[in-house]
């Protein structure tokens, strides 16, 4: 087969657009760049309530268990829009307390995602922090 320089320069956006494409189908990502979380929703996380969630990386990672989930969407609000606004909270060690900030979020399977967690309080020698995930577009 011969392929003059000029056809395969001229082929090379096609071939890159397929192998992108293949890429967003096979590991479920965006080529458009968008993170993981935002492909998350109420069901992704209710089933996990209970389990551990690593926030942070190496030496410095926290292990949070996801507690409760409440809905926050706006009243009046129904169907999957219901799904996009909610609170999530973790309980963690009241000995290793993590600051507000955003983390990079481990779990055996929603896979990682990065997420901005708040202080939540305290109870006893247990930290609490809050989640707020608000995607509501009219």
């Amino acid at each position: 087969m011969n392929i003059s320089r000029r056809k395969f320069l001229g082929a090379a956006p096609v071939l890159t657009g397929a192998v992108l494409s293949l890429r967003t189908s096979l590991f479920g990502q965006s080529a458009s760049g968008s993170d993981a979380l935002s492909e998350l929703d109420w069901d992704s996380f209710y089933p996990f309530i209970g389990t551990d969630f690593t926030f942070g990386r190496g030496g410095n990672a926290a292990s949070l268990k996801l507690i409760s989930m409440r809905g926050s969407a706006p009243e009046g609000t129904k169907g999957a829009k219901q799904k996009k606004c909610f609170v999530i909270r973790f309980q963690g060690p009241y000995d290793k307390v993590l600051t507000q900030n955003t983390y990079s979020v481990n779990h055996f399977n929603l896979g990682e995602f990065d997420l901005f967690i708040t202080d939540g309080g305290t109870k006893g020698r247990e930290q609490y922090y809050t989640a707020v995930i608000n995607r509501l577009i009219s």
